[in-house]
C-alpha cells in the first residue's frame, strides 16, 4: 500500500464524475476519462469498488463484503484500506467532503 495515502477506517470516498465502470463474471473495468487509463479489478476489488461507490464509507463496505464472503471483518478491512489506496492514487475514487445533512 502507499504509504502516502493513508486510508482511516471512518473515511467516506466516492467515485468522480471522470471514472466509468463496468463489472463482467470474473473482473470490473473502470476507466478514468480524464487519463484514458483503464484498469482491471479482480472480481472481489470490484465489488468493493461498486460498494464503495454505492455506500461511501469504508467500514460499513468492509462490513458488507465480510458478511457476504463469511470472512473476518478485519482483515477485509485492511484488504479494503490498500483497494482504497491504490484507487486515490489512481484517482479512480475521491475523499467525499460533503457534510453530512442535519436533521
Amino acid at each position: 500500500m502507499p504509504e502516502h495515502i493513508p486510508v482511516e477506517r471512518a473515511a467516506r470516498y466516492r467515485l468522480p464524475k471522470h471514472v466509468v465502470h463496468r463489472a463482467y463474471p470474473e473482473e470490473t473495468v473502470a476507466l478514468n476519462l480524464k487519463t484514458g487509463v483503464y484498469h482491471s479489478l479482480n472480481r472481489t476489488a470490484g465489488q468493493m469498488l461498486e460498494l464503495l461507490g454505492r455506500l461511501g464509507d469504508v467500514d460499513a463496505t468492509a462490513e458488507e463484503v465480510a458478511a457476504a464472503y463469511e470472512v473476518d471483518v478485519e482483515e477485509v478491512r485492511s484488504d479494503l484500506a490498500e483497494l482504497c489506496a491504490e484507487l486515490l492514487e489512481a484517482d479512480l475514487i475521491e475523499p467525499d467532503v460533503r457534510t453530512p445533512a442535519q436533521p
